[in-house]
């Protein structure tokens, strides 16, 4: 068996029992193998997951829109679609940075469609963390929702009876959207668009911020690129930014200097007294 066969293994597994099936002795049984035989291909459960989630999620779509917006729009609505078909992908611990195959092709994938918004490289993974986040929430609460027992259920007879605890308690802005039908379960999920436009907007809007300051003039006090001017340096007892004198100098001028007066009175004491002679 190869290890492409195992990964296949791994995923049919999991699609049957879903992520509570994962572990090392429940696969080795699956598969009419021993635990320790699993290692041959696999050196812990840590490994196991990573495989899982790279196999589990698979190349990313090859037909993007070309704009940054519609091509982000499509790459996140197709990231939910692929955790919604394998429903244990969004349980599966997040192992960090991408570093499999198709993860890393999902990344290059949304980096390709952002690179067409003229973000510098720093708010683009920005923006692809913040995609790649709401994909896995809206994907997990859809699957929450789905595999609840309790149906939704939004009828007059419940409306009428919550209606006048919610009024009565404090809630009447609830209440009103109860009575409206607002308050209610989707019976198709989450309301993915309305946060995907959310979302998008926001990183339009970050778009024309950094695009406004492309070409800008520095304002006072800053540099070209936004940073704070450092302050000259204020050095007691001086003004600011004035360079501060050298005493070497001074010394090496002479006059008026008291080192070498001082060194003048030294030797004329050191300098015995010649005596005088009387005639």
């Amino acid at each position: 068996m190869s290890l492409r066969d195992m990964k296949g293994s791994f995923m049919a597994c999991a699609d049957r029992a879903g992520y509570d099936a994962l572990s090392l002795p429940r696969i080795a049984r699956e598969l009419d193998l021993t635990p320790n035989a699993l290692y041959r291909y696999v050196s812990s459960k840590d490994e196991l997951m990573l495989l899982l989630m790279d196999a589990g999620t698979g190349p990313p779509p090859s037909d993007l829109p070309a704009s940054w917006r519609a091509g982000a729009a499509a790459w996140a609505r197709a990231l939910i679609a692929r955790y919604r078909s394998r429903p244990w992908l969004v349980d599966l611990p997040v192992p960090g940075v991408p570093v499999t195959p198709n993860l890393v092709a999902w990344v290059e994938s949304l980096l390709t469609a952002l690179a067409d918004s003229g973000l510098p490289p720093g708010d683009q993974l920005s923006c692809a963390t913040l995609l790649d986040s709401y994909a896995r929430s809206i994907a997990s609460l859809a699957n929450d929702l789905a595999a609840s027992p309790r149906a939704a259920v939004q009828s007059t007879e419940i409306a009428g009876f919550l209606y006048p605890l919610l009024a009565e308690r404090g809630f009447p802005l609830l209440a009103e959207m109860l009575m409206g039908g607002v308050y209610a379960e989707s019976p198709t999920g989450p309301d993915l668009e309305f946060g995907l436009t959310r979302i998008l907007d926001g990183i339009e809007q970050l778009v024309t911020e950094r695009g406004a300051l492309v070409g800008r003039p520095p304002e006072a006090g800053r540099t070209s690129k936004g940073v704070p001017r450092s302050k000259p340096l204020a050095l007691p007892g001086g003004d600011a930014g004035a360079r501060p004198r050298s005493r070497g100098r001074d010394i090496r001028r002479g006059a008026g200097s008291p080192t070498r007066s001082r060194r003048r009175k030294v030797r004329s004491r050191a300098r015995p007294a010649t005596p005088r002679t009387t005639r």
